[in-house]
């Protein structure tokens, strides 16, 4: 076995050309880091090499990568390459979508999402890489901490040739990821619960980081007693020479909120409303360079939160209505409590698993119930608003979609006033008062009750981020005659209901032109829909490239019909007697006309049977049919003749179940029955001197059957394409089931007094060898030699047989 040492060196050049990037990159950051004196230090280096990319035409055919980014990262270096299988590969353009928390949600087509789509995402990245094995570097600041998912895809190149597998190469491609964190190593913890003096002395700056306490919607940060220090002297200063960086989630940049205390001649107050919960929110803290640095400078740090109430018992949460089942929640107090927002909140909500399917469940408010009710019901009062909570899981959750709707069940006709009601739904954060008015970085939804149409809203969130998500709900109230004139409060609270449901694509549908399936990414699992009929997008909705319901029916009616071709051979092979060539045509015929109804249309179907049957049958027909005729064509003893025959039957079955698709699995058999047949007419044209079979044959059969075989098969192999498929197949049915008339020999002919001859009669067997000989040469056969002559001329006949 021979060792290419090209290959060698240039697999040593690659990993070395690598290692030298990232010793770059890691020597960069590291003087960076020394230069600015800020503690900085690489945190982790990942190295993800080797995912396939593969074509787009919907999102099962994305590449999923997971990259982690550690928390208190500054900056983020990502180096990507994409490379192919071998050198003669051509370059191709690798796109890489990048997504913190969820799949991207990509459309490179331009294909259009179904109605009620959610597709905010933040700090989605896209960057190109062309597969010659060339580094693409990108650099992203201040990034969000956790789990960023990379989507890589290749844009349909290909012309929509349908190749026979094994004529060309194939090229594959992959893509590598290096991702190098740049991440701050002094980051002080605080607890939001107490006070805490801050002291800075010699340094100028300090990062601090807190998180907020589960369904936090607002806090205060209170900056007081200022005082100076040097030696043992300490006194008191105000205004505070200090300014303070807020930053929620990441790490502080020159994009985020800057507050100077200099100009606050008391307290320095600063509110944050819907902050991220049990999330990092970082603070920095800067002292005034005019202050000598001799000093120290320190001061205290306050946190005033408030929290949504939470009613603890049944009286608060309501009464079940014993009508019909569903308790009807109006979580309000009339006394709240200190210190409380203008908000209540109930229980997170449970799951209810409908169905034993992924990505699949309701989320209720408990109803104290035997089983819980999927429409939650409240009584929506305009004084507070009310809040909850869900979980979605990693694993189980990311990879469907998420349903919310939203109604008002308020009978327009005895309204005395109004009602608009405002839905926010944010991963994260509890949205309250402006924030959950205008909803920034999350999904609102708006209904009232000015028309039927708009007493109700629904939409989708494809792929959700996994973790708490919170949603709150507000109303405010209107007169009748003036609907866009808020009134100061409402005379009652409206009955609201909403749904929060998880499923599978879109509600475990994709519409008449697509199905519903789950498909697997490394070790990433999601549902998408599989289009038909040339539909695109995520839901199959995009018909901008779709086959009309017309061309679906020609196409099933075309590739299948097409085989009664067949019909004619048939009857010519029944005619010239070659029943088990017969038997092999129909059975051709049978199974690719129902394999071809079950396969060629996704709208028109009609499967008789599994559709692995139905394929293996049809591919297993179409090989023994080739087989069958050129074993009828060979001159051959009949007993070598059903020998080849049952070996044939065996050898294809077997190849056929191995790779019905392959290249050889075609190949071998007809090669060997195309070799069997020159062997045996070599032989007989040896022995006879003379051309066999006669020219006249050659000119009428021979020549217009080859003819007939040999353009069925260019149209099969180079012509084929994903638009003339309906087309150029049915061509290839009709050709190759026509030039069986052309291909299959005369009828064996047997006079009537032989057929009386057993098969023990040595007189018979030299007939019947004589004319099996001659079966595929009329000419040769005299039929007017009494049997006693052909008796007298049997010795010369043996040389005949093979």
């Amino acid at each position: 076995m021979g060792f290419n040492h090209d290959d060698q060196d240039g697999s040593r050049q690659l990993k070395c050309t690598r290692l030298s990037v990232l010793i770059v990159v890691v020597l960069l950051i590291l003087c960076e880091a020394v230069t600015l004196g800020n503690g900085y230090y690489i945190a982790e280096v990942q190295w993800t090499v080797g995912a396939p990319v593969t074509q787009y035409s919907s999102y099962k055919d994305v590449s999923l990568v997971t990259i982690t980014i550690p928390l208190h990262t500054e900056q983020v270096f990502w180096t990507f390459r994409a490379f192919a299988s071998g050198d003669k590969c051509a370059v191709r353009k690798v796109k890489v979508f990048l997504q913190r928390g969820r799949y991207p949600v990509i459309s490179p087509n331009n294909e259009t999402f179904p109605d009620y789509f959610h597709l905010h995402q933040k700090q989605q990245k896209e960057y190109v890489v062309p597969s010659s094995n060339a580094s693409v570097e990108a650099t992203l600041t201040s990034p969000l901490s956790g789990k960023w998912y990379a989507a890589a895809i290749m844009n349909h190149y290909s012309s929509d040739d349908i190749r026979q597998r094994g004529l060309t190469k194939d090229c594959t491609y992959s893509l590598s990821v290096i991702t190098v964190t740049k991440v701050v190593e002094d980051v002080w913890d605080l607890s939001m619960d107490k006070s805490h003096k801050i002291h800075l002395s010699h340094d100028r700056e300090r990062l601090y980081m807190f998180r907020a306490p589960d369904f936090t919607v607002l806090y205060d940060i209170q900056i007081s007693g200022c005082e100076t220090t040097q030696g043992n002297t300490t006194q008191p200063i105000s205004p505070c020479p200090i300014s303070f960086v807020l930053s929620n989630e990441v790490v502080p940049s020159n994009t985020s909120v800057t507050v100077n205390c200099s100009n606050s001649n008391s307290s320095c107050i600063y509110p944050m409303t819907s902050p991220p919960i049990l999330e990092p929110t970082y603070i920095k803290f800067i002292r005034n360079p005019a202050l000598p640095e001799v000093k120290t400078l320190s001061f205290i740090l306050h946190f005033m939160t408030y929290e949504c109430d939470k009613p603890t018992i049944l009286v608060d949460m309501g009464v079940k209505n014993t009508t019909d089942g569903i308790v009807r929640y109006s979580p309000y107090r009339q006394e709240r409590p200190t210190r409380k927002a203008r908000c209540v909140t109930s229980n997170s909500l449970g799951r209810y698993k409908i169905a034993p399917i992924d990505f699949s469940g309701v989320f209720v408010i408990h109803n104290y119930g035997e089983l819980p009710i999927p429409q939650n019901q409240i009584l929506l009062s305009s004084q507070w608003s009310f809040s909850t909570s869900f979980n979605l899981d990693e694993v189980e959750d990311t990879g469907g979609t998420l349903k919310i709707s939203l109604a008002v069940l308020e009978d327009r006709a005895h309204l005395i006033e109004g009602y608009r009601i405002w839905l926010c739904l944010m991963k994260g954060r509890v949205p309250y008062k402006e924030t959950l008015l205008g909803c920034p970085d999350g999904a609102l939804m708006t209904v009232n009750t000015t028309s039927e149409e708009n007493s109700s809203a629904m939409l989708y969130i494809p792929y959700p981020e996994a973790g708490q998500w919170y949603l709150s709900l507000q109303t405010a109230c209107y007169n009748l005659s003036h609907p866009h004139k808020p009134q100061g409060g409402c005379y009652s609270a409206p009955l609201v209901e909403f749904m929060v449901s998880l499923s599978p694509c879109i509600e475990e549908r994709c519409g008449r032109y697509g199905k519903c399936k789950e498909y697997i990414s490394g070790v990433h699992i999601f549902s998408s829909c599989e289009c038909y009929a040339g539909w695109r997008g995520y839901g199959c909705t995009d018909g901008s490239h779709a086959n009309s319901d017309t061309t679906e029916l020609a196409m099933t009616l075309l590739l299948s019909l097409s085989n009664l071709f067949f019909i004619p051979g048939i009857i010519v092979a029944l005619h010239r007697r070659y029943f088990v060539e017969a038997l092999v045509y129909t059975f051709n015929m049978f199974f690719s006309t129902f394999y071809h109804a079950c396969d060629s249309s996704k709208i028109y179907i009609l499967c008789i049977m599994k559709y692995d049957t139905l394929s293996y049958a049809d591919f297993m027909g179409s090989i023994m049919s080739f087989w069958m005729t050129l074993m009828a064509m060979s001159r051959l003893h009949p007993q070598l003749r059903s020998l080849l025959h049952m070996l044939g039957v065996l050898c294809i079955s077997v190849m056929m179940d191995f790779d019905r698709h392959g290249l050889w699995e075609s190949v071998l058999p007809i090669g060997g029955g195309i070799l069997i047949l020159l062997i045996s007419w070599a032989r007989v044209w040896f022995k006879r001197r003379t051309c066999f079979p006669s020219k006249w044959r050659y000119i009428k059969f021979l020549l217009p059957g080859f003819l007939l075989a040999g353009a069925g098969l260019v149209v099969f192999s180079f012509f084929e394409t994903q638009e003339n498929y309906m087309y150029t197949h049915s061509v290839w049915h009709m050709l190759m089931s026509l030039s069986i008339l052309f291909l299959l020999p005369p009828r064996r002919p047997v006079s009537k007094e032989y057929e009386s001859f057993s098969l023990d009669d040595g007189l018979g067997q030299i007939v019947s060898r004589e004319l099996s000989a001659n079966m595929a040469d009329p000419g040769a056969i005299n039929t007017s030699e009494s049997p006693q002559h052909l008796a007298s001329r049997s010795g010369s006949l043996d040389h005949l047989v093979l």
